[in-house]
């Protein structure tokens, strides 16, 4: 439920209702990523703030570059599938320590609120952080009973600063 809406028609136009910046931020975010998969090198300009304030993103983009080609319809699968992956790990984070019923309802909410999905069918870097910061939350949650879960918890966060 929460991967199909984030898939269908991802090169289409984003909701109305979302701001201008989101087309623009779009492209700015994805520049880099997109000039080293075409051009085999990272090329100094006006527009590298984004490797600098998100060399993780850049990289895992500049990755699905590398396997799916350059376009739209892949700086947007990223958003998308890290968007869907974000309720999944919430839901088996919930689900190890709660019944189904009760990890269920946030992984719905969180999988399947328009917010959410409409956020997610953007290429922007807020989703590949969120499915970060939700692993990060799960493994601090299962730290609780079980220790070793921190490491999780730490890696996670560390990825998702520099995502």
């Amino acid at each position: 439920m929460a991967l199909l809406p984030r898939l269908l028609f991802l090169g289409a136009d984003p909701p109305q209702d979302m701001h201008e910046h989101f087309f623009t931020d779009e492209a700015w975010w994805a520049h880099n990523a997109r000039n080293h998969a075409l051009f085999g090198r990272w090329i100094m300009d006006d527009h590298n703030p984004p490797l600098y304030g998100a060399p993780l993103y850049t990289a895992v983009l500049r990755g699905v570059y590398q396997l799916l080609g350059t376009g739209l319809v892949p700086t947007r699968l990223l958003a998308a599938v890290s968007g869907a992956l974000a309720s999944v790990v919430l839901y088996l984070g919930l689900r190890a320590r709660h019944p189904r019923s009760e990890a269920l309802a946030p992984a719905l909410l969180l999988g399947c609120s328009y917010f959410a999905i409409s956020h997610s069918r953007v290429g922007l870097v807020e989703s590949f952080q969120l499915l970060l910061i939700v692993i990060s939350a799960v493994g601090v949650r299962l730290a609780a009973e079980r220790p070793s879960w921190c490491y999780l918890g730490v890696v996670g966060l560390v990825l998702a600063l520099l995502a």
